[in-house]
């Protein structure tokens, strides 16, 4: 399964900010995953609010469907997996 990489920026010693490629944790498939198909004006962190009441999850839906680069909107019509069971990705997040 494809991983995605996610920039963090921090401020050096000398105050530029640099940035840091960070690898985004698996998303296995489950049965209890919804599948919906996008409409008109839907978007990645609009989704992750309506499913996961916290707009700032938009990458898990991202990368489970490995879409999102460069845009939050989502075509119209593409069949769109959310998985459901987050809290095993939210802890492999944090430990990365």
């Amino acid at each position: 399964m494809a991983r995605y990489n996610n920039i963090d920026s921090k401020d050096r010693f000398d105050g530029k900010k640099v940035f840091s490629t960070r690898l985004m944790p698996r998303i296995p498939v489950s049965e209890n995953d919804i599948y919906i198909y996008s409409q008109e004006g839907d978007t990645l962190d609009g989704l992750a609010d309506k499913y996961y009441r916290n707009p700032s999850y938009w990458w898990i839906i991202a990368n489970a469907n490995k879409i999102g680069k460069g845009t939050r909107f989502i075509k119209p019509g593409i069949q769109i997996r959310i998985p459901v069971n987050i809290s095993q990705v939210l802890s492999d997040f944090e430990k990365e």
